[in-house]
């Protein structure tokens, strides 16, 4: 991708099997990409938007998110270990078969999230909407 420093816009783009680990992103969008199997591990994302993408089977292990919003994006087993999310927009979100052990929400919106089927317990919860 360009620059991550640039503010930009994505749309419809395939960014399957790629590696953004460690990268920082601030105030990008993006809208119907399909990160599938992508690798976000340690990753830092700031003001960053996504409509309509496909994460599944993504890497979010360590990754810290704050002030994104993620409309109607499918997670289907993505791996959240140890990663947090802080002031992050999850509207209409689907999790199902993701892992979510060691995640950590704070001040976030899941409304409409589909977190059926999952065991919380390991999920930190703070402020949420």
């Amino acid at each position: 991708m360009d620059d991550p420093n640039d503010i930009g816009e994505r749309l419809d783009a395939d960014y399957t099997h790629e590696d953004f680990s460690s990268v920082v992103y601030y105030n990008w969008r993006f809208v119907r990409c399909r990160f599938i199997s992508a690798d976000f591990s340690e990753a830092r994302l700031g003001g960053c938007s996504f409509e309509d993408c496909d994460f599944s089977g993504a890497k979010f292990n360590a990754a810290e998110l704050e002030r994104c919003g993620f409309t109607n994006c499918r997670f289907a087993g993505a791996n959240f270990f140890v990663a947090t999310l802080k002031q992050c927009r999850l509207l209409g979100a689907d999790f199902t078969g993701g892992d979510l052990g060691g995640f950590t929400l704070i001040d976030c919106d899941l409304s409409f999230a589909n977190l059926r089927h999952h065991n919380l317990k390991k999920v930190q919860w703070r402020g949420l909407k």
